[in-house]
């Protein structure tokens, strides 16, 4: 059960990621220092 948990907790987190990284992207369309928080996130 716990194990199922954390793949839950995992996936959700990975979801996150991606919806920040989709969103970082649309700023870094509409200017150049969204462009710049991309570009730190994909170096973490």
């Amino acid at each position: 059960m716990s194990l199922l948990l954390r793949s839950a907790e995992h996936w959700i987190l990975c979801w996150m990621i991606m919806d920040m990284t989709v969103r970082l992207m649309k700023l870094a369309s509409k200017g150049c220092q969204g462009h710049v928080m991309v570009g730190i996130m994909m170096k973490v």
